[in-house]
């Protein structure tokens, strides 16, 4: 902006006052303007980030519910009972046969080991490039809850991965053969009964690895689902908890009164 001096000169007080205050209304008009303008670009910026947000949640919220039904509960269901099967298996001479049954078998056979885990590209995205601050404070919160859990749900999905590498290995050492998503490959395992019971242990070890992920999934889809329905309270988030098919509120609260 350009101040110019008057066109005539100034001979009286009143003069320099008008002077003065014409400039001053120019420079707040001015401000004023920009400050508009800004306001304007932020609302902008802001609705065009809760949208990209919401159509995340739309997206997390598939993603879990396919993890959770496809791999994590067939995962949990298929543990507990080739662990019961080892356990119920009789031992003759210190050695174990023990046959994997046909059920089980099919059930692991469609597993989806692919299934994603969810991500939030988009709020890692606005921290960055710091809008964060252009949304409403209960937004934020909702928001760094979806990165405290995201946080578990990646620290459970890697111990399952070296949970499930050690599993592998003992498998192999037994039958020759690999696992191959939850079971052994080999139809019969020939084994002692000291080996036996490690194997027992790690499916245990693994089940609460993997029903803590399930949990801790189905925190970060209901909060997913506030988001997606626009009413982030922790009132329709615990409804939802309450109300989900596979963990109810206890069993969330339980997994996150460790943290």
């Amino acid at each position: 902006m350009e101040v110019h001096p008057p066109e005539h000169g100034i001979h009286s007080w009143r003069d320099f006052l008008v002077h003065m205050g014409t400039i001053t209304l120019g420079l707040l008009i001015a401000i004023g303007l920009e400050q508009s303008a800004e306001w304007f670009h932020h609302r902008e910026q802001r609705n065009r980030l809760i949208e990209q947000m919401r159509v995340e949640a739309d997206t997390n919220v598939l993603i879990c519910r396919h993890v959770i039904d496809l791999r994590l509960r067939p995962e949990s269901q298929i543990l507990g009972k080739w662990g019961e099967v080892l356990r119920a298996t009789p031992d003759k001479n210190n050695q174990v046969v023990v046959r994997v049954p046909e059920v089980l078998r099919t059930l692991d056979s469609q597993i989806d080991e692919n299934a994603l885990l969810p991500t939030i590209p988009v709020w890692t995205t606005a921290k960055q490039s710091e809008l964060v601050p252009l949304l409403p404070g209960e937004t934020t919160q909702f928001y760094d809850s979806l990165d405290h859990t995201l946080g578990w749900i990646d620290t459970m999905a890697h111990s399952e991965v070296e949970l499930s590498s050690e599993y592998d290995a003992l498998v192999r050492s037994i039958s020759g053969r690999p696992v191959a998503k939850v079971l052994p490959l080999a139809d019969t395992l020939h084994m002692t009964v000291e080996q036996r019971q490690r194997i027992v242990e790690m499916l245990a070890n693994f089940q609460v690895h993997n029903e803590g992920l399930i949990a801790e999934t189905v925190a970060f889809q209901s909060i997913s689902e506030s988001i997606q329905a626009g009413t982030m309270t922790m009132e329709g988030y615990k409804d939802r908890l309450n109300h989900h098919p596979d963990t109810g509120i206890t069993a969330v609260s339980q997994v996150h009164s460790n943290k």
